[in-house]
This record gives C-alpha cells, structure tokens and sequence, in this order.
C-alpha cells in the first residue's frame, strides 16, 4: 500500500509538470480511487470533471478549467453540510423559547387578570358594605325619632287602656 502511494506521489508530481502520458493519467485515476485525503481531493475533483465534461460536452481542443468551480461548489456544499445541523439547531432552540416566553408571559398576564378581578371584587364588596351601613345608620336615626316621639307622646296617649 506503502509503494502505491510513492508511486501516486510520484506521478502527481509528473502530471503537474505535464509530462505524463495517457495510460500514465488512467493509472492515476485508479490509485486516487484507493486514497482519501485532503492532500488527493484536487486531483480527484479534476478527473471527475473531466470524465463529467467528456460525457456532456463534445470534445473540444481549449482547456477546460470549469473543475476549480466544481471544487469550490463542493468545499461549499461541505460547509453547508456542516452549517446545517447547527442552524437548524438554533431554529429549534429559538422556537422553544418563543413558545415558553409565550406560556410565561400568558401566565404573568393571567395572574394579572385575577387579580384585577380580585381587586374589583374587593371594590363592589367595600361599596356595599358602606351602602348598607349608611341606610342602617339612616334607620337608627329614623328609630331614635320614633322612640323620642312614643317617649313625648306617652303622657297625653294611653294604648293600652283596659
């Protein structure tokens, strides 16, 4: 395994003076496929593009550099990867904490609510307390005016004559 990646290395190294030939392309092609690695993914990026480019587009003389695009559109989609999981943890962590800010506020409010209604019971038990006692007091004096008069009266008024 140790001789194949010397070899690999060797015609990397090869290739990127281009001074490779085609059968030495093809046996680079099939010792990328056995090694991963940050060190190979350029290379692996630019065969596939290749191959990706002679089954679409017909085959033309220019050079083609479209694979460095491909190559950042996957180092993209990597970090998109990546960055997913913890967006979407944030979205759900947000969403808890709207939904309990909500039952929390909702609660505050309702106790809120009672207690104004406590309060406003307080207030219409107070006013008719005071009601009742100033009509009491208005019969006491009415009773006391009574009680002078059958007092004045009695003298000259014999009810209960036999």
């Amino acid at each position: 395994m140790e001789n194949k990646k010397k070899l690999l290395d060797v015609l990397l190294e090869k290739f990127d003076e281009a001074n490779t030939s085609y059968e030495e392309e093809l046996k680079i092609k099939k010792l990328l496929k056995k090694f991963d690695g940050q060190k190979y993914k350029f290379y692996k990026t630019y065969f596939a593009t290749i191959n990706h480019n002679k089954k679409t587009k017909p085959n033309t003389s220019s050079i083609d550099f479209s694979f460095l695009e491909t190559e950042k559109q996957i180092d993209h989609l990597e970090q998109k990867t990546s960055a997913f999981n913890w967006k979407l943890i944030w979205k759900v962590a947000s969403i808890a904490v709207i939904v309990l800010g909500t039952i929390v506020f909702s609660k505050h409010q309702q106790s809120k609510l009672e207690q104004a209604q406590a309060e406003l019971a307080f207030e219409q038990a107070v006013q008719a307390i005071n009601m009742v006692g100033s009509k009491m007091n208005t019969a006491k004096q009415k009773v006391e005016y009574i009680e002078l008069f059958n007092e004045k009266t009695k003298p000259y008024i014999n009810l209960n004559q036999e």
